[in-house]
């Protein structure tokens, strides 16, 4: 009866989710922070990362995302970092700003655990000014 409840109370969890797609980038082979934060500052060196994508060229209102990350290692222990991304899709556009701190408790030469805290700052935007409208009509 228990194991009933409980996954009915899961089920209904997750109904209330919602999703969002995050910006899309190639970077995560040489910038790992990128998409682990985590890895800031892991290998000791200051890194700074940018890029612009634009995807459908030659399509209006096709999606433009332009994205900078530098994060380094403030001591052997620890690194701080901060990634801006701005994305522009048809009247849509979004603004990601992810300050990072993490931790690293070294277990060997090459093995340690990372822990990481990356609150985020996000602004999602409508341009009004772009709709228009070709008046009413009724479809036969």
């Amino acid at each position: 009866m228990t194991k009933k409840i409980f996954l009915s109370i899961i089920l209904m969890l997750n109904l209330a989710l919602y999703g969002q797609q995050m910006p899309q980038s190639k970077q995560f082979l040489v910038n790992k922070a990128s998409y682990i934060p985590a890895f800031t500052g892991l290998n000791g060196n200051i890194e700074g990362f940018m890029s612009y994508r634009l995807s459908w060229v030659g399509v209006e209102g096709a999606p433009k995302t332009a994205f900078f990350n530098i994060n380094g290692a403030m001591t052997d222990k620890m690194g701080l970092g901060i990634t801006f991304v701005n994305e522009q899709y048809g009247n849509f556009s979004s603004t990601f700003v992810i300050p990072t701190y993490a931790f690293h408790i070294p277990f060997s030469d090459n093995m340690s655990l990372s822990l990481a805290i990356s609150p985020l700052y996000y602004k999602n935007q409508i341009n009004f000014s772009k709709i228009t409208s070709h008046g009413f009509q009724i479809d036969p």
